[in-house]
């Protein structure tokens, strides 16, 4: 029997003929299952959108301002549930009375922890404002502000000017015995300071330090056996004081 043998090439499967498309697909799937875990991730870990179940609140906050934190907290998580836009907490927090700035800490899985600055008040300025240790006045409702508070007053652009001279004056007061309650500026730039005994010291702002020292020691040395009847200092004259007494 005669034995023919044929040689024939091998065509390629179809999987070989497809396998680039199939790559394709195997690599676009892949693509997006790590888009969606990263979406999901961002999701439930971002700043803004993440559940919250349990709130911190953090800072040397007075108790009014403590408790309006905890109520706004507590209404937010009502309106919003716990997966709130946390951007707009934190402009809420920052509207708040007292607070000077606002940040938001995040502890896994679902805490976060609220730190509030206050601002540092020096001083009540008028009626419902305070002057911070940094010169800024900001108006704060009266039922948070700190008790014992010296009172100032005068003209806003006189504010920084005030404060260092308030600082000069405590020292200067203290180191005769005396405490201030109040000093007010008035725009004709007469400046009166009032005692916690309710004595009252006249200045003129441009001669203010210098006629305070010489009338705290014009006190001293003439007129102590006068304090308990003493009304009022008058030390804006180049020479000399004017001095108003109780009857007897």
């Amino acid at each position: 029997m005669k034995s023919t043998l044929t040689s024939t090439t091998a065509s390629p499967s179809a999987y070989q003929r497809h396998w680039p498309y199939h790559r394709f697909w195997a690599y676009g799937f892949l693509g997006v299952l790590w888009l969606g875990l990263g979406l999901s991730i961002s999701y439930f870990v971002g700043t803004r959108f993440l559940p919250v179940q349990h709130w911190q609140l953090a800072g040397e906050l007075p108790e009014a301002v403590m408790t309006l934190a905890e109520t706004t907290l507590q209404t937010w998580q009502e309106q919003v549930g716990s997966r709130g836009d946390l951007a707009l907490l934190h402009e809420r927090l920052k509207d708040l009375p007292w607070v000077k700035s606002v940040d938001l800490r995040r502890f896994w899985p679902n805490n976060v922890l609220v730190y509030l600055m206050t601002h540092q008040a020096k001083a009540r300025w008028g009626g419902d404002r305070v002057l911070t240790e940094t010169g800024e006045l900001i108006g704060v409702p009266v039922h948070v502000l700190p008790r014992g508070l010296p009172k100032l007053a005068g003209p806003d652009d006189q504010a920084q000017w005030l404060s260092h001279f308030y600082d000069e004056a405590v020292v200067l007061l203290q180191s005769h015995g005396h405490q201030i309650d109040s000093i007010k500026l008035t725009y004709q730039e007469r400046l009166e300071i009032r005692l916690d005994n309710e004595i009252a010291i006249i200045l003129r702002k441009d001669t203010a330090k210098s006629s305070l020292a010489q009338c705290l020691n014009a006190w001293d040395s003439a007129l102590t056996n006068q304090s308990t009847r003493l009304l009022c200092l008058d030390c804006r004259y180049a020479q000399g004081l004017a001095v108003s007494l109780r009857d007897k």
